[in-house]
């Protein structure tokens, strides 16, 4: 089982942000206000808000190789050749959505996986927690990260968490379940368009495509 890592676990450590998309963008506002000494990596050389971004391929492995812990964007795969290298160069490999369930108040937080109809139950069930009178934040894989200091605002009675293959990879049930008072898994059905992200049929199963 993968230890417990929560967002202020990676206070003023040196951490690499590898993707730099929606979520890696607010991965990136995350660590900065705690302080962490980033390191930035992407496909292709570039900037992101002044600071330089290396490329995967041209030293940015490599870079990442000598970070304390890399938070990944959700579309790479843990199972591709470069995480592989990482892990065996014994990074931690996290993913923003399970850093913010490890600190959230588990009594609070609903989690909803599957293969099909996520979307869709996840909405469902913000919309009746709302009817019933209380403030909910619908998120993960739907809209924006739920742990975004950009769209930073009241903080809501209860949050319902859309999770994915992309958004936390191999073994989800175990990291999931030990934050999340209440999680729904949805019938699993062939996820044939994420087979090859997640190694496998039975790696797709198992976690909780």
């Amino acid at each position: 089982m993968r230890p417990a890592v929560s967002w202020a676990d990676l206070r003023h450590a040196r951490v690499g942000v590898w993707g730099l998309g929606v979520e890696g963008a607010a991965n990136v506002r995350v660590l900065e206000q705690l302080g962490a000494a980033l390191v930035l990596v992407d496909d292709v050389a570039r900037e992101h808000e002044g600071r330089e971004v290396l490329p995967t391929a041209a030293g940015g492995l490599d870079a990442l190789r000598g970070c304390d812990a890399v938070v990944k964007s959700p579309g790479i795969s843990r199972h591709g050749a470069a995480a592989g290298a990482l892990v065996a160069a014994g990074v931690p490999l996290l993913g923003g959505t399970g850093l913010w369930l490890q600190g959230a108040p588990r009594e609070r937080v609903v989690a909803v996986t599957g293969t099909k109809g996520k979307s869709t139950t996840a909405s469902m069930i913000g919309h009746l927690l709302e009817r019933l009178g209380h403030r909910t934040l619908v998120g993960g894989n739907i809209g924006r990260p739920l742990y975004d200091p950009a769209a930073a605002g009241p903080e809501p009675d209860f949050w319902v968490v859309e999770v994915s293959s992309y958004l936390t990879a191999a073994r989800i049930l175990l990291d999931v379940a030990r934050v999340a008072e209440a999680v729904l898994v949805e019938r699993g059905a062939p996820g044939l368009e994420l087979v090859d992200f997640g190694g496998g049929f039975g790696i797709d199963y198992g976690g909780g495509c």
